[in-house]
């Protein structure tokens, strides 16, 4: 069975629910796949509670009727039974997908021949994936999944076709370990309550987070500036969703000029994102490291980029 990469949103939560721009792009540092054992096969026990959800996944599809593909859940139902679990390293409730990666997996193993999709037809397959995903979060968009289905970078509302990304040379990308889980049940009512009673500047923030992404498609080398200018901003607006270690707040204090950091996902714990200049990551790195914390650069490589 094939293997499911992890992802990272690098722009687009909360805001894409009001029509920004996302940007998304596969991470396979992480990643999951399928696995049916055979009779000599002994189970661990997370091996067990993994087998649990996909029982529970399909009597989800099952009896969710806006699946199209109820013929093809024989299958599934029966290698569930049969001890069929996920063999993943991503970390839950951290921000990469995890449950994407699961979700396209179920997909593409069970329904992708079935749904016997064209290649012009992402989004019909990325609201198959919202349905199935659904099990895991009250709502889904299918993005996660898509990511993962397709291992191609996604950029999502984009006022143009594009068709390549790379990413500016000076910038440097990585993942900060807040050490906590993820919890994300209230923070998208915390949001649309912000928004209606017009709190936050909705409008500045999703334009500095479009103008992120297209300098970043565009390969624009004076990005760290808006880049930081989209941090500051997204700090104050989703204060309750930052979880910042306490011993880093003072080395992020000191390297303020030098590195700028926004949420990786929902927020709330799980993976912060961040970025520097190439030239001071090693400093940064050095500091995160002293004080216990995990930074994880991420490495681009110029890739298909596809919009949706």
């Amino acid at each position: 069975m094939r293997t499911f990469n992890s992802k990272i949103l690098l722009f687009g939560e909360y805001v894409l629910l009001k029509g920004a721009m996302g940007l998304a792009i596969p991470y396979p540092k992480y990643q999951g796949k399928l696995i049916l054992p055979n009779d000599d096969t002994i189970l661990s026990h997370e091996n067990l509670e993994s087998n649990t959800i996909l029982k529970n996944l399909a009597i989800h599809i099952a009896h969710n009727e806006k699946f199209k593909y109820h013929n093809n859940l024989n299958q599934f139902l029966k290698d569930s039974l049969l001890g069929l679990y996920f063999e993943s390293n991503i970390p839950n409730n951290y921000g990469l997908g995890s449950s994407g990666a699961l979700t396209a997996a179920i997909y593409d193993e069970y329904f992708a021949k079935a749904a016997n999709k064209k290649p012009d037809s992402n989004k019909s397959v990325k609201n198959e994936l919202s349905v199935i995903e659904s099990f895991f979060h009250a709502f889904s968009s299918g993005t996660d999944p898509l990511v993962s289905l397709l291992n191609i970078p996604i950029i999502i509302h984009a006022p143009v076709k594009t068709h390549n990304l790379s990413f500016p040379a000076n910038i440097q990308t990585f993942l900060i370990d807040t050490q906590k889980e993820s919890s994300t049940k209230s923070f998208m009512n915390i949001f649309n309550d912000k928004c209606e009673k017009r709190t936050i500047d909705i409008e500045k923030l999703i334009h500095l987070n479009n103008q992120c992404i297209i300098e970043i498609i565009q390969n624009e080398l004076g990005t760290f500036d808006t880049l930081r200018q989209f941090c500051d901003l997204e700090q104050k607006v989703f204060v309750e969703m930052f979880e910042v270690p306490e011993k880093l707040i003072p080395i992020i204090n000191d390297l303020s000029g030098k590195l700028c950091i926004k949420l990786c996902g929902s927020g709330g714990g799980g993976y912060l994102l961040g970025f520097s200049k190439k030239q001071d990551f090693n400093e940064i790195d050095e500091n995160f490291k002293h004080a216990g914390i995990k930074c994880e650069a991420i490495h681009f490589t110029e890739s298909k980029l596809i919009s949706i």
